[in-house]
C-alpha cells in the first residue's frame, strides 16, 4: 500500500494496474504498469498541467490588459 503525502508524482509512489479482457480466450488479466510506463504517464500529465497553467495565466493577463483599458 502506498500512500501520497506530496504534489510531486514519481513512479515509486504510484501504483497503476490495467485490467484487460481478451474476448477470443475469455480471460481477463491484470497488468502492473512498470515504472518506464509510470514515467512516461506522469511526464504527459506534467506536460499538460504546465500547458493548461500557461493558458490560464495567459487568459487572466489578457483579461487583466482589458480590464485596465
Amino acid at each position: 500500500s502506498k500512500t501520497l503525502d506530496t504534489t510531486k508524482l514519481t513512479p515509486e509512489k504510484i501504483e497503476i494496474a490495467v485490467l484487460q479482457h481478451d474476448d477470443k480466450t475469455n480471460q481477463t488479466t491484470i497488468r502492473m504498469l512498470k515504472d518506464d510506463e509510470l514515467t512516461t504517464l506522469i511526464k504527459q500529465y506534467d506536460d499538460e498541467q504546465s500547458k493548461l497553467e500557461a493558458d490560464r495565466q495567459k487568459q487572466q493577463s489578457s483579461t487583466a490588459e482589458k480590464d485596465k483599458k
